[in-house]
């Protein structure tokens, strides 16, 4: 469709497109689709977390702890930003949470009120936990 005074831009798949057109077209989608990507949700879902006997929802906080603590850092995100993040809301992430750290898996450490907590995986507890529920380390 055509609007009045608008030129309509060209199909990447149109022989007569301009290749510096074609080339800007391309980079812009390219542009928009790195943004998307790095914009997305994720976490870090190790295959001995499938071990824990704990929920799927579980397993995705588990593994956006995870995902920060892979490199020393602590999971410090008030809770409504963390449940946006992930998709979950926020009583639900707390819940989530607080039996991660009953289970032994998280530790909590809190800096006071007002400022997130800040969780870190107690790796002991999950490697213990998922060896006795039967995952074997690959070697």
């Amino acid at each position: 469709m055509k609007r009045e005074g608008c030129e309509e831009l060209p199909s990447l798949s149109d022989r007569n497109a301009d290749p510096r057109m074609v080339k800007a077209i391309e980079e812009a989608e390219g542009r928009r689709a790195h943004a998307a990507l790095e914009s997305a949700r994720y976490a870090v879902v190790a295959e001995w977390m499938h071990h824990l006997g704990i929920s799927h929802r579980q397993r995705i906080v588990l593994g956006r702890v995870y995902s920060f603590s892979k490199n020393g850092d602590p999971f410090r995100m008030s809770l409504a930003r963390a449940g946006r993040e992930l998709g979950i809301d926020r009583d639900n992430l707390k819940h989530d949470l607080a039996r991660l750290v009953e289970s032994g898996y998280l530790e909590k450490r809190s800096e006071g009120v007002r400022t997130p907590a800040s969780y870190y995986v107690n790796e002991i507890a999950c490697y213990d936990a998922a060896l006795a529920n039967g995952w074997v380390p690959r070697r």
